[in-house]
């Protein structure tokens, strides 16, 4: 099969962070080491990433002008990465074009990309999930977390403590207000192929919430917890109630006296990257469940540790170690 992996912010569709590019650079890397020794594929960057000397296996393009250039790709597939919102229109774009994408169905993506449309689907599904609101609701007890209510990872994510903080964010309709429950900050990687999911690890999330800066900081995967029984079942439910839900999927979670359901993340996540080191091919995994393959829950006897850091290559900011 020839594959496009295809990743926003490494691609250049859009302005990120340094942060945040290092994460989709890790994932994009992830995603081709396990796919380059059976298929061929290619990745698009974006030209200002030659300075760092991008490592990667497989064949890079650079380009300033992607949904021009791959309209000469008609013969590949297309396996995007984006944040969940930006994986929408992404994915509808491409499929209009009549390109084949390895991506969730549109209209899936859509429901997990707004938090607000999502709460509202899971919880008449009866899925655990903290009070989530519009923020022009005022008779709701601090602390709240404000977060977008179409954004991905923790940019503009606020722990917010009293009405006065809340006034001073000036957050508008494009913002959420969301229930704190405080717990362990987690996520359930599955691979689902449209109609059955399948839990593969509970993660650990390394997460800060602040007033003024939230931060992901890494994770551990797999990460053993007393509730994992639990949010495996929390987690496949939220997904298999969302009707199109296939591929690589993220649920974040968090577990307090029982797991709760935060999102849903319907594409391949930075968790996922820690499968590199514990000998399970999740990108390959992954390709099959759009075929209607499925693997079994697997058992890892290791742990492996992300990290983030700051340094002058941006690209090599997520790394990976045993705990």
């Amino acid at each position: 099969m020839k594959i496009i992996a295809l990743e926003y912010a490494s691609a250049g569709l859009g302005t990120v962070s340094d942060s945040i590019l290092g994460e989709g650079f890790a994932m994009l890397r992830s995603l081709t080491a396990g796919l380059c020794n059976e298929h061929e594929v290619v990745a698009f960057l974006n030209p200002k990433l030659k300075k760092y000397n991008p490592r990667i296996d497989c064949k890079i393009l650079y380009t300033v002008d992607f949904f021009k250039e791959i309209e000469e790709f008609k013969d590949h597939v297309v396996f995007p990465i984006a944040p969940d919102y930006e994986l929408y229109r992404i994915v509808k774009h491409l499929r209009q074009k009549k390109f084949e994408v390895l991506a969730s169905d549109t209209d899936a993506i859509k429901i997990a990309s707004d938090k607000l449309l999502l709460h509202k689907k899971l919880t008449r599904k009866k899925i655990r999930m903290p009070e989530t609101f519009l923020p022009g609701k005022i008779n709701f007890e601090f602390p709240v977390v404000v977060k977008p209510r179409f954004g991905a990872g923790c940019e503009n994510v606020f722990l917010v403590k009293n009405k006065r903080e809340l006034i001073k964010l000036k957050i508008g309709g494009e913002s959420i207000v969301q229930e704190f429950i405080p717990g362990i900050h987690a996520s359930i990687t599955l691979i689902s192929n449209g109609k059955k999911a399948v839990p593969v690890t509970l993660n650990k999330q390394e997460i800060k919430l602040s007033p003024k800066n939230s931060k992901y900081l890494g994770g551990q995967v797999p990460f053993e917890h007393p509730l994992k029984k639990e949010a495996f079942k929390l987690a496949k439910s939220a997904v298999e109630s969302i009707s199109g839900l296939r591929g690589p999927l993220g649920v974040d979670i968090i577990l307090a006296n029982e797991p709760y359901v935060i999102e849903i993340n319907p594409r391949f996540t930075t968790s996922m990257i820690a499968f590199d080191r514990l000998n399970f091919n999740f990108p390959l995994h992954s390709l099959n469940s759009f075929h209607g393959k499925l693997p079994e829950i697997p058992k890892f006897r290791k742990t492996v540790k992300i990290t983030k850091t700051a340094g002058r290559n941006p690209l090599e900011s997520v790394r990976l170690e045993w705990m």
